[in-house]
């Protein structure tokens, strides 16, 4: 039987869909992810979902059947990547996801800033009323 490892927040439904759909498949729900250490199902899974916060060398050598990790972020940067390709573990990340949010968030400082948006919140905490802003 596959043993799979969730340390990432999902709604009760979601996971029993999930759970529901895989019926020959173990998962185990750790939604702390930044404590592994103790966990004693690392052992025995093969597929990791996790923010990848805290995930290293130490971790990955407590997988020794980890085949495939998904990291929930869209950098990789901090994973033993090395040691991960030696062990040919398969490694998914969500490159991409942030790409709308950014460039509304962008967009809405562009907007902000053209039509001063921050001198006038200033001035409303100060509860003054200066109409050369426009």
């Amino acid at each position: 039987m596959l043993h799979v490892l969730l340390s990432v927040p999902m709604e009760q439904n979601n996971l029993k869909t999930i759970i529901d759909t895989f019926p020959n498949v173990t998962f185990h729900v750790h939604p702390n992810n930044n404590n592994y250490n103790d966990l004693t199902v690392l052992s025995e899974c093969e597929v990791f979902a996790t923010f990848g916060i805290s995930f290293d060398t130490n971790i990955l050598n407590k997988m020794p059947k980890l085949r495939f990790l998904q990291i929930f972020k869209a950098g990789v940067d901090n994973l033993p990547l090395k040691e991960l390709q030696q062990r040919k573990v398969i490694v998914c990340n969500v490159r991409g996801i942030h790409r709308t949010p950014v460039s509304e968030f962008v967009f809405s400082c562009i907007l902000a800033l053209a039509q001063n948006l921050f001198s006038f919140r200033q001035n409303q905490k100060a509860r003054k009323w200066n109409r050369n802003l426009y």
